[in-house]
């Protein structure tokens, strides 16, 4: 039996019924619900949620990475793929969209930055370039 003792699991509640969970002293977001109902009764509160797929998202920011890591040179490295697959997985789905546009169909340059290791797609000093922070 593993150990759960410290284990933590939050929910967030946003607008437009997304729910989300975290599990953990990590801030990613583990699991994506929608709120169907939220009632109360006689001073008791019920929700229900209904689990959404995140098998599309999750295949999305894959591809991502591996396009990004070609980009900067570290298509080989698990490391740097695990790093970025790590951050992207967070990301809306649409915002990867965007981001996989600007790289593979715009043709848009990917940067990266040292010391707090950045990666910039476009230009850089552009008010339109995406500034993606990985370690602070």
């Amino acid at each position: 039996m593993a150990n759960t003792q410290g284990l933590r699991e939050s929910i967030s509640f946003y607008s437009r019924g997304k729910v989300f969970c975290g599990k953990g002293h990590s801030t990613h977001i583990d699991q994506e619900y929608e709120l169907v109902e939220d009632k109360t009764k006689e001073g008791v509160r019920t929700i229900v949620l209904r689990e959404k797929d995140r098998t599309g998202l999750i295949e999305k920011a894959r591809k991502l990475v591996d396009t990004i890591a070609e980009q900067i040179g570290e298509g080989e490295s698990k490391a740097v793929k695990a790093i970025l697959f790590d951050e992207f997985k967070d990301y809306a789905e649409e915002y990867l969209d965007q981001i996989y546009k600007r790289i593979t169909v715009k043709k848009e340059p990917v940067k990266t930055q040292e010391g707090c290791y950045k990666l910039f797609i476009g230009d850089g000093r552009k008010k339109d370039s995406i500034e993606i922070m990985i370690r602070n």
